[in-house]
């Protein structure tokens, strides 16, 4: 089969969507894979022991390319996506979290890049953001940008750019790596590690500059769960990369990213706190940011 695909340039891809509780969201996303331009695929559905409807959901698709696996990650992520990666049949391994969707065009296009280039190890792309209960809300692109061909510390120094559900990669790349790390200290910050040690590797990132998909925020979104710690801990072991001076950037963007946190947390004076001292010590880029942030919260209180 594999052989044939290859021949035909139409390479099997195996889709690892983990979930828990999460029916309604996942309804969506499987609805567009199945809905995908793109038809030789795989699903494997990584199931936390939900207690919701999911199975049903899952059952109402009649869908025989869909998996399910069952598992308790004991709240770590990661374990059920390395369950996903350890299950798929493909070479190239795409990312869908449940309560985001993907526009039909999506592995089209991927394909067409993985087709024309041999030596892609990670292709990403732009994700638009829609609110959950803010319908009118303008919706607005997750911020991406393009890494240059050693990536390592534009990844420490700028964050990270690459949001999972955008994410189409090498099984044995994930594979080198150990894939996702499953330590307590970085949940939710597991997929930018595992960015950061491909990185390391010098494996070769692909851009797409077409919005092909939906990122959508609600209350339950792990990534709201992010906090300094773990990012701290997400680049811990890669600070011997960076000079000195490129280590109080990197010193700046964390605390940047705390700041944000505290912002989204309502603590407005405890945010301000902290990107005024941004504003001295920071690149200029942080610098500006930090200023944006200070008289958006001004402006609210």
């Amino acid at each position: 089969m594999n052989s044939y695909n290859q021949v035909r340039g139409t390479p099997l891809i195996s889709i690892v969507i983990p979930t828990y509780n999460h029916a309604n969201y996942l309804k969506v996303a499987l609805r567009s894979i199945i809905e995908q331009n793109y038809k030789n695929w795989e699903v494997i559905i990584v199931n936390n022991n939900s207690s919701d409807n999911t199975l049903a959901i899952i059952s109402e698709f009649n869908e025989s390319r869909f998996c399910v696996v069952n598992i308790e990650n004991h709240g770590v992520i990661a374990a059920s996506k390395n369950k996903g990666i350890e299950v798929a049949r493909a070479e190239w391994i795409a990312f869908l979290d449940s309560d985001d969707s993907w526009t039909a065009d999506k592995l089209e296009v991927v394909v067409e890049k993985i087709n024309g280039d041999e030596s892609l190890d990670l292709i990403y792309h732009e994700l638009k953001i829609s609110r959950e209960n803010f319908k009118k809300f303008r919706q607005k692109k997750l911020k991406t940008w393009k890494l240059p061909k050693s990536p390592l510390k534009s990844l420490l120094l700028r964050g990270n750019p690459i949001a999972n559900s955008s994410v189409v990669v090498r099984k044995c790349a994930m594979e080198q790596i150990g894939c996702f790390p499953v330590s307590p200290s970085l949940i939710a910050s597991e997929d930018y590690f595992a960015w950061l040690k491909l990185a390391a590797l010098n494996k070769k990132f692909l851009l797409i500059k077409k919005t092909m998909g939906n990122y959508l925020i609600h209350e339950n979104n792990v990534s709201n769960n992010i906090n300094t710690d773990s990012l701290i801990s997400a680049v811990e072991n890669f600070r011997v990369f960076l000079n000195a001076r490129e280590n109080k950037k990197l010193d700046a963007l964390i605390d940047y990213v705390s700041g944000k946190k505290l912002y989204e947390k309502g603590l407005f004076q405890d945010a301000i706190i902290i990107f005024i001292k941004n504003l001295y010590k920071a690149d200029l880029r942080i610098k500006i940011q930090s200023l944006l942030f200070i008289l958006f919260i001004i402006v609210q209180l």
